[in-house]
């Protein structure tokens, strides 16, 4: 069967739906403003709430990878992070530890960290032994930014994305209370 790709579309749309749906209802109990991002609307969304970050942003991400490539959206929020951590915004960046050094993932992931610490952003590992699949950003314990962008050229440029922007600060907190946890049990990356 072929799938037309005007067919893709609104299974985006549902899918995104449910996402609002389910965190609303998770949020429930908090007052919160939930936004869906999609596709090519995620780097000037998080450019936006990067920019106007003024004490912490945690970042866990499953790849992130700056290297290389033209028109490179996720080099673009690296600099972002940059300026912010220059600016004294304390920013900690949680990344997927494959379990292999040759993995393209950790070579990706690794490179980039590599570029961050110079900033003096903290940098972690997750345990290699647990898979962390996690793409989300919480600003000042009151922006969540969540969903299924990865920081490649592909989750940024050309995949169909869905992900949302909680403006919340109990989500927040739990949010950066969940990164914090999986950051105890992995390992941080040194210059």
């Amino acid at each position: 069967m072929r799938v037309c790709a005007n067919m893709i579309r609104p299974w985006r749309a549902l899918i995104a739906l449910s996402m609002v749906l389910v965190l609303s209802s998770l949020c429930w109990s908090m007052p919160a403003t939930v936004t869906p991002v999609f596709d090519r609307d995620y780097l000037p969304k998080a450019r936006e709430i990067i920019g106007k970050a003024r004490h912490s942003i945690d970042v866990a991400i499953y790849m992130f990878k700056t290297a290389n490539e033209h028109n490179n959206a996720s080099a673009d929020l690296q600099e972002e992070l940059i300026r912010a951590a220059k600016r004294g915004v304390k920013i900690r960046v949680l990344f997927d530890h494959p379990g292999k050094e040759t993995d393209f993932i950790y070579e990706a992931n690794i490179d980039t960290a590599r570029e961050l610490l110079a900033f003096g952003i903290e940098c972690y590992f997750d345990n290699p032994k647990r898979r962390m699949h996690a793409k989300m950003m919480v600003i000042d314990n009151r922006f969540t930014l969540l969903g299924s962008h990865n920081y490649t050229v592909s989750g940024m440029n050309h995949n169909d994305e869905a992900s949302v922007l909680i403006d919340s600060e109990p989500f927040a907190k739990q949010s950066r209370a969940y990164i914090e946890q999986i950051i105890r049990k992995g390992k941080r990356i040194q210059k």
